[in-house]
């Protein structure tokens, strides 16, 4: 019997390790590399369901309705044909998780309880309570331990990703990481590399992503050569509580059941999302995040709270039954904030939820390096300019499986054979490691990496070319002060401070590539906005955006249409003209 072939996966989210389990089943050995502990994944973070057209509420729902709204809040920049498939997958996949112990809420029937989405016309997403990520990652977990136990993965976790091993054909080969704890550098082996790195939230200050959520692996393969897409669409939740150390989301459900947004407006009580909507739940999240933007900060009517300023979430009126399934967001406010939703309004703003844009892949999730393919919130490919409730986890679930099926060809149709080489490799991240030890200065790495967050927290929502300019000479000067740093920690064990020097050079560029993308795009779309660019314009820049890390050159890809021609959208005005 042969050596069965080897696949690295990074990343120990849903999107990872549902291709572990995907490439296990299908006999690949896997090493699933995470540079966190199991179960600390920012998948454990997310509230909201997951988006299926099983059509169980008479509301002649279909995968083709789900593929219509998914490409028209997307602004018609999601790749239809993937797309399709998607939307065909769902309710599969739905009843996969099912199968596997997931506990969805479910009605009084036995049928599987939906809700809809932001953004949706439709009863869509099967969720659990307000946790559904955690639990899918939870029954994840159990499939993952018992192909452990068989010898199929092999977890390691605590290991910092550095860089692809490429042989001197530029096929990736492995990987190289350092282990958190001692610092160690080794090489990973293996005949192909998935990424399930996640987004990068955590580059801008105000977010309600997991620490690990910092794009700094995005950031090592874009200086490796891999080129990245649409990083300007970064989506704002609306409704995060105004809480000094953290955005505390408080989900979709609540604006979909029927809570109202108001601030004060000459002394009354204002309704401004009711005043201008019919029905909030069927905005997107872009939309309202951008309207509560408005409110707060160009028209000055925002909420002055004791440690920011926002407006309030009235969920007074609510049924008890939304509640029962929103237990955890009710323990933040009565934990946090001291408030009870259920009797008072509560205090929020917008914050970072969801990154769009990541690593270019094609319909089988293969990126430009061959041997490395992308999934989850890492890769762009279905969401386009904005997203659709429930399809952000829909996305990382099904991305892995057709990555993972991807790898599996892949690997049936190669004859690599052993690579050994890689020695040049590991001195250059061993000579990398060294500097940082030997480096003297005044700076320090972890007041850099919050600067850096602040300033990108200016150009989060609102851009302007003013102010993206203003934010690239700033990253300019934060990579020159970078190599003045100094750890302040000299130890060789679980030294925080050296791998956040080694992340915060990873993320500047990133940083600055991001700059460079929502410069370029001259117009408004979905979740990028330009307040000097208001109107969205197709016959330009109806394209994904890539950039690459020589020269930071941004090209654009035409879109395929061959299912759905664009149509106007109603984010086409520009929010300064409102009064």
């Amino acid at each position: 019997m042969g050596k069965r072939p080897k696949a690295i996966v990074i990343g120990s989210g849903i999107s990872g390790w549902m291709a572990a389990i995907c490439l296990a089943e299908a006999g690949i050995d896997v090493d699933l590399v995470s540079n966190i502990e199991r179960y600390q994944a920012n998948s454990v973070c997310v509230q909201d369901g997951i988006g299926a057209a099983l059509n169980t509420k008479g509301e002649d729902d279909s995968d083709w309705k789900h593929f219509e709204e998914t490409i028209y809040r997307g602004h018609f920049l999601g790749n239809q044909e993937a797309v399709r498939e998607m939307c065909k997958s769902a309710p599969p996949l739905v009843h996969l998780l099912t199968r596997m112990g997931a506990m969805f809420c479910r009605t009084r029937e036995g049928f599987l309880e939906l809700r809809q989405g932001l953004g949706s016309l439709y009863q869509r997403v099967v969720y659990a309570q307000d946790h559904t990520g955690k639990e899918v990652l939870y029954i994840l977990g159990e499939q993952v331990r018992y192909w452990q136990s068989q010898g199929r993965i092999r977890c390691l976790d605590n290991w910092e990703f550095l860089s692809l091993l490429l042989d001197n054909r530029g096929i990736c080969r492995g990987i190289l990481a350092s282990y958190r704890p001692t610092l160690e550098i080794q090489i990973f082996r293996g005949e192909a590399t998935l990424i399930c790195t996640g987004g990068y939230a955590q580059l801008f200050a105000t977010n309600t992503a997991s620490l690990s959520a910092n794009g700094a692996a995005l950031g090592a393969l874009f200086r490796q050569g891999l080129p990245l897409a649409n990083l300007e669409f970064v989506l704002s939740h609306p409704t995060t509580l105004c809480y000094p150390q953290k955005a505390l989301l408080m989900g979709d459900a609540l604006l979909a059941a029927g809570a109202k947004l108001w601030t004060y407006r000459q002394g009354e009580k204002w309704y401004f999302i009711e005043n201008q909507y019919s029905h909030t739940a069927s905005l997107p999240l872009e939309r309202l995040a951008k309207t509560v933007y408005n409110v707060i900060y160009l028209q000055n009517l925002g909420v002055e709270g004791s440690d920011s300023i926002g407006i309030y979430l009235d969920c007074t009126g609510l049924d008890k039954k939304i509640w029962l399934e929103n237990q955890r967001i009710l323990q933040f406010c009565q934990k946090f904030l001291g408030v009870d939703p259920r009797h008072k309004p509560v205090l929020v703003h917008p914050a970072v939820y969801y990154c769009l844009g990541g690593i270019l892949v094609d319909k089988k999730h293969s990126t430009q390096i061959k041997g490395v393919f992308a999934a989850g919130e890492a890769a762009t490919l279905y969401h386009g300019a904005g997203v659709l409730g429930g399809n952000p986890l829909l996305s990382a679930i099904y991305g892995a499986t057709v990555a993972s099926k991807s790898i599996t060809e892949y690997l049936e149709g190669q004859s690599l054979g052993t690579f050994l080489g890689g020695d040049s490799q590991l001195q250059e991240q061993q000579k990398r490691q060294q500097k940082w030890f030997s480096q003297q200065g005044e700076e320090n790495p972890f007041a850099l990496w919050q600067e850096l967050r602040q300033m990108m927290d200016k150009v989060a929502i609102a851009r302007s070319e003013r102010a993206l300019l203003q934010t690239r000479e700033g990253i300019v000067q934060l990579r020159e002060r970078l190599g003045k740093a100094q750890l302040p920690d000299s130890s060789r064990d679980s030294n925080r401070s050296y791998f956040m020097a080694l992340q915060l050079e990873n993320t500047l560029d990133l940083a600055e590539a991001f700059v460079a993308c929502a410069l370029s795009r001259k117009e408004s779309r979905g979740a990028h906005w330009r307040l000097d660019f208001p109107q969205r314009e197709d016959e330009e820049y109806l394209a994904t955006s890539t950039i690459c890390y020589d020269g930071l050159r941004v090209d654009y890809q035409k879109v395929e249409l061959p299912y759905l021609p664009p149509r106007p959208s109603l984010e086409d005005f520009d929010f300064q003209e409102e009064g």
